[in-house]
């Protein structure tokens, strides 16, 4: 009887394939990690764990990350809404 294949996530990842999972650039994940916002493990080079991308992923959602050492969470630019014409939020127009 052959043992049926279980499917698993890929458990480490690398810089350079972490980067291509979330769009980004190698560089950029290299601060991520300087920043301490991505746990690593060096094995050679350095590696990422699939739940560890997970965690970042999730503990950042709606946080600006443009920057990774000035993380700040995302918020609307409310002086180029006012000034620019067509749609607007309701708190901007109840002024």
């Amino acid at each position: 009887m052959k043992e049926e294949q279980v499917m698993h996530p890929k458990m480490l990842y690398t810089l350079k394939e972490v980067a291509q999972i979330i769009g980004s650039n190698e560089p950029y994940v290299q601060n991520l990690r300087k920043a301490g916002l991505l746990k690593c493990i060096q094995l050679g080079r350095y590696k990422v764990r699939h739940e560890e991308l997970e965690r970042f992923l999730r503990e950042n959602e709606g946080m600006d990350l443009r920057d990774p050492f000035n993380v700040k969470p995302i918020t609307e630019n409310t002086e180029a809404l006012k000034s620019s014409p067509g749609i607007r939020p309701r708190e901007l127009t109840e002024e």
